[in-house]
């Protein structure tokens, strides 16, 4: 007779321990699929073009023309000196919260696109050590392993 493995496979395929019984304990969600948001959008600003996009996840997020001008903008009063770091608002149908980070002139907007349902003022502080961690790598690449860390993981 075989021994009982550690771990089973569930209708899913992710791995998941196994009591000694052989009950499998399921593993914990961290969010339900409508309290996800809809994407992240990462936003620069450069001199001659404007706002526009530097990353996004998923990668091919379609957004509508002037959208991400619209984004960026709300944090400015005026002029490009004078911002708010934080803000949430509703653009084109879809909830918006948003962080600015001004790193010595490097204009930086990081943009999660939300549900309805969900709360702006649960995702600033995710967006916040979103933003921080994206800084720090400084490589687009990283996004999707950020989006995934801190939004579907819950970590940081």
């Amino acid at each position: 007779m075989r021994k009982p493995r550690k771990t089973s496979q569930t209708k899913t395929n992710k791995p998941v321990q196994v009591k000694k019984d052989r009950q499998p304990i399921t593993p914990l969600k961290v969010k339900e699929a409508d309290e996800i948001p809809a994407g992240l959008l990462v936003i620069s600003w450069g001199k001659k073009l404007g706002a526009y996009l530097e990353a996004s996840f998923p990668a091919k997020l379609n957004v509508p023309p002037g959208f991400i001008t619209q984004i960026f903008s709300a944090h400015f009063q005026g002029d490009l000196n004078t911002y708010t770091p934080r803000v949430a608002f509703q653009a084109s149908g879809r909830k918006v919260v948003s962080y600015l980070v001004d790193q010595g002139g490097v204009k930086k907007c990081f943009a999660l696109l939300l549900h309805k349902e969900e709360k702006s003022s649960d995702w600033f502080d995710t967006l916040r050590k979103i933003a921080l961690e994206f800084m720090k790598a400084r490589n687009p690449k990283k996004l999707p392993s950020i989006y995934k860390k801190y939004v579907l993981k819950g970590g940081g």
